[in-house]
């Protein structure tokens, strides 16, 4: 289901919730009133992570999908 726009949320923690993905980044970025918003434990990358953090410049985005390693340089 979908989360309407409430501009009162203030906080939102989904910690460990792996359904939670960069398709649900649109939806969070509507919660324009969020200071603090706890991804870890999701689906959300990186990229959307910075989104997120683009969107909504008052809250602090914490945790999301790690990126995967960086290859090492083979010289």
């Amino acid at each position: 289901a979908a989360l309407p726009a409430l501009p009162g949320l203030r906080h939102l923690g989904m910690w460990g919730c792996p359904k939670v993905t960069d398709k649900s980044v649109p939806v969070l970025k509507a919660q324009t009133g969020l200071t603090g918003l706890l991804a870890g434990g999701t689906q959300i990358t990186p990229a959307g992570v910075k989104e997120l953090q683009a969107a909504l410049p008052g809250c602090k985005v914490e945790g999301g999908k790690a990126a995967p390693p960086a290859e090492p340089d083979p010289d």
